[in-house]
């Protein structure tokens, strides 16, 4: 860094200075209206947001700072003279070693910012911040109505808006057309698609603009106010009452309760997406790189020994080329593109808000029967479910259009049938072998036939393509072949992706729409008994049978994440089991106070009574174990891979036959031989301990995702380990006299010290871990082996 000179640790979560800050005031009120059988409620609420929020980066590792990075492996390799002797993999370590040593700069890096209704370019070092407003109003009316003894119906209806941010500044940028109108997620994949199936491509040229600069600021927020806000919600309890018979003997007078009921609930968006992503949108804040800065200026790319800047150097001072930027920049910003006269970078990474977002709602529902066994014992059984609609969802904007069809077949059907024939059987992974594939239609015309300049010299362009972009095919990555077919000599589709390399190039990299599309449910069954001081003991134990199903679990701080396949992930590509699922909990709660000497009158009354016994048991079913791909996040022509959050999961390549219980000593063969040929290297001689007997014929079961065979990789095929704990308190209550006492209490975390593994890693390229475990489960509370913990607490 300038002005240091030392080694300096410059990613986003280490330097950077960010913070919020926030003043609200809230105002409240309401009334209950009691007439006949009928309790009436109504009342209201107003509160207002004011949210500070102030950064020194761009989320991606560039800041306020101008930052030198030297050594780096943005280097030319071809300029730099290897020792003699040098090993051929001292080709790319030594430039780097070289670059550390005499200080070459790999490349220059900071972020400016902007402000004003032009983006007036701010002094070098001034942080971006923005200042939002947010109000939400809510009104609500109940009647509880008591219409019979035996009878209680409860209805009402809420209303509630909360509006989206405003920013007092005009610091809200939002992504727009040609034509200067806000772009949405839906329309423009939709477009997309439909262009695809015809054989033609629809990328529009987007554009960035401040939200007061749209149409004159006639939009106002950066998404729409949703103004639907209405939540009704019924329920009803009945205590049936029979002395005779099944009905009798089944109910009973007044010893049963059936309840059902069914509400709508609202969510409300958090302060990192209403303020944090419209901050994040090109122009309030400007990151400009310069990769191998020449010694007279200019960004070559490549870090060259010759030619490019030395920090210290005689020739060069302290003072490395920095791309030029202009004082103010045009609205609409259309990044890749000549504007003014100057032509743009392209913008890197971001997110942006969806005009079209909206809150989620979750409709609820539930059904119970309660039935008194006795004065001190009950058991209830019921069903609870919630259907969410409108859910918090990522996507790629800039996804492959994988349905792009010409001569009758479409990319994903021609990708699909080249993989099979490099990768026979479909195993975790492929050998490299002779290239001999059949010619498919969509690439002989979308490489321009034979004769055009990327397919000739070669059999056909298939076999042009299968050779340029075997490892590609080989790893599923359909987004990078796609994006290196785009700049190839012959594509005949032209400009489909906005980070499509070359004249045009908008994007350098993936770019998300933060949006309200997605859904999920769950559903469960449980059964409860109590029992209240029988004989001294309180007791509730708990059994659920639930399952939860979702197109994504991450909370709305997220980024960088997208779904597998955002043309149609409502019916696949990322719905299934949620990796919170539980299928079956249980639960046992007890209190045991010994009715024996509780007076503690006498030495023996003195050392029996006061006794207090509390076990805890739980217990659950495994949860959803992930078997994945390191090549995740590009299988379905989406970006960012090697994100987890995807749900991107590898597809089973025949029954799955192993369980889920620990195997000790288990002695894994020195390879796991795939279906597809090839020997992938495994833990050899390792005896120790995996989820599954024969982790090779498992590690077989399964294998990458495959656009144009597979509709989908949402969900989990597996489960983890089973999990039991047993956790107790006793203590034990001193008397001196009546008004002075003391408790001794020992809390036993995990008292049987039962060991529990930890899931696995079940990645099927990385075959030397697959199903070994070398962990144990850590609780929520940090436990993962027997602790106690005792106190003395005096009373008088």
């Amino acid at each position: 860094q300038v002005g240091s000179l030392i080694p300096y640790n410059v990613d986003s979560q280490n330097v950077r200075q960010r913070f919020w800050d926030g003043h609200d005031y809230y105002l409240s009120d309401s009334m209950s209206l009691l007439k006949g059988n009928h309790l009436f409620q109504f009342g209201g609420a107003y509160q207002r947001n004011y949210d500070y929020h102030g950064r020194d980066d761009n989320g991606v590792g560039i800041n306020t700072s101008i930052v030198y990075q030297v050594g780096g492996t943005n280097v030319n390799a071809g300029a730099y003279r290897l020792p003699d002797g040098a090993a051929a993999s001292a080709a790319t370590n030594y430039p780097i070693l070289f670059n550390e040593i005499m200080g070459i700069v790999n490349q220059t890096q900071v972020m400016y910012t902007r402000s004003g209704a032009n983006l007036q370019l701010n002094p070098l070092g001034t942080p971006g911040f923005d200042q939002s407003v947010i109000p939400s109003y809510d009104l609500f009316f109940t009647d509880t109505w008591h219409m019979r003894p035996s009878l209680t119906l409860t209805y009402g209806l809420s209303w509630g808006l909360s509006m989206p941010p405003y920013e007092i500044n005009g610091k809200q940028v939002s992504m727009v057309d040609a034509a200067g109108s806000p772009l949405d997620i839906q329309s423009y994949l939709s477009n997309k698609q439909s262009a695809a199936l015809k054989g033609q491509t629809y990328q529009p040229l987007i554009g960035f603009e401040t939200q007061r600069n749209i149409n004159g600021g006639a939009n106002k927020y950066p998404f729409n106010p949703f103004y639907g806000g209405f939540s009704p919600r019924v329920s009803l309890a009945w205590s049936p009452s029979f002395d005779g018979g099944i009905l009798g003997a089944l109910v009973g007078r007044n010893k049963t309760v059936i309840r059902g009921g069914y509400g709508r609930i609202y969510g409300r968006l958090n302060g990192v997406d209403l303020l944090l992503v419209p901050l994040l949108g090109p122009g309030l804040l400007q990151a400009v790189s310069c990769p191998g800065p020449a010694v007279g200026g200019g960004c070559p790319g490549n870090a060259n020994p010759n030619t490019t800047f030395r920090i210290g150097a005689e020739r060069d001072g302290l003072a490395a080329p920095l791309p030029t930027t202009t004082a103010t920049l045009p609205q609409p910003f259309f990044p890749g593109t000549t504007q003014n006269g100057v032509l743009s970078t392209a913008a890197a990474d971001g997110s942006q808000l969806d005009p079209r977002m909206r809150p989620n709602h979750s409709d609820e529902f539930s059904f119970t029967i309660q039935r008194s066994l006795s004065s001190r014992m009950s058991f209830e059984v019921g069903y609870i479910g919630r259907k969410i609609s409108n859910e918090f969802q990522e996507i790629n904007l800039d996804a492959v259009p994988w349905m792009t069809t010409l001569n009758g077949q479409s990319f994903a059907q021609a990708w699909a049938a080249t993989y099979n024939q490099l990768c026979p059987g479909g195993g975790p992974s492929c050998a490299a072998g002779n290239i001999i594939v059949t010619p498919q239609p969509f690439f002989e015309a979308a490489l321009g036939g034979p004769n055009s300049p990327y397919c000739t010299g070669n059999p056909s362009c298939t076999a042009a393509f299968a050779k340029n972009e075997n490892t590609n095919i080989r790893t599923t990555r359909a987004y990078s072949a796609w994006r290196n077919l785009t700049g190839a000599n012959g594509w005949t589709l032209g400009r489909s992706l906005l980070s499509a390399p070359g004249a045009g190039q908008q994007l350098t990299g993936a770019f998300d729409f933060i949006n309200s599309l997605g859904h999920g449910n769950y559903n469960a069954a449980f059964f409860s008994f109590t029992a209240r001081d029988w004989h001294g003991l309180t007791a509730r134990s708990n059994f659920t049978w639930g399952r939860s199903l979702g197109t994504g679990s991450v909370v709305q701080a997220s980024s960088s994440i997208t779904v597998p396949n955002p043309y149609d992930f409502k019916n696949f590509g990322t719905y299934g089991v949620q990796p919170f699922d539980n299928k079956f909990t249980y639960s046992l709660l007890m209190l045991y106070q010994s009715p024996f000497m509780r007076n503690q009158k006498g030495i023996v009354g003195h050392i029996l009574g006061g006794w207090t016994v509390a076990p805890l048991f739980t217990a659950r079913t495994g949860l959803p174990q992930r078997v994945s791909t390191s090549t995740n996040g590009e299988s379905f022509g989406e970006i960012y891979n090697g994100q987890t959050a995807n749900y991107e999961n590898a597809a089973g390549n025949g029954p799955f036959t192993g369980g889920n219980s620990a195997q000790y000593n288990v002695q894994v063969s020195s390879s796991c031989a795939t279906p597809g040929g090839n020997a992938s290297v495994g833990t050899s001689g390792t005896t120790g301990m995996n989820m599954f007997a024969n982790p090779c014929a498992i590690y077989n079961q399964f294998r990458r995702p495959l656009l144009g065979q597979d509709t989908g990789s949402g969900g989990f095929d597996i489960r983890g380990f089973p999990f039991w704990n047993l956790d107790a308190t006793i203590s034990k209550e001193f008397r001196a006299t009546e008004k002075i006492g003391a408790t001794l209490t020992f809390q036993f975390v995990n008292i049987l010290n039962h060991f529990v593994p930890a899931d696995p890693t079940t990645n099927i390229d990385t075959p030397t871990t697959f199903g070994v475990v070398n962990n144990q489960f850590t609780t929520p509370n940090g436990a993962q082996s027997r602790a106690l913990e005792f106190g003395l607490r005096i009373h008088f």
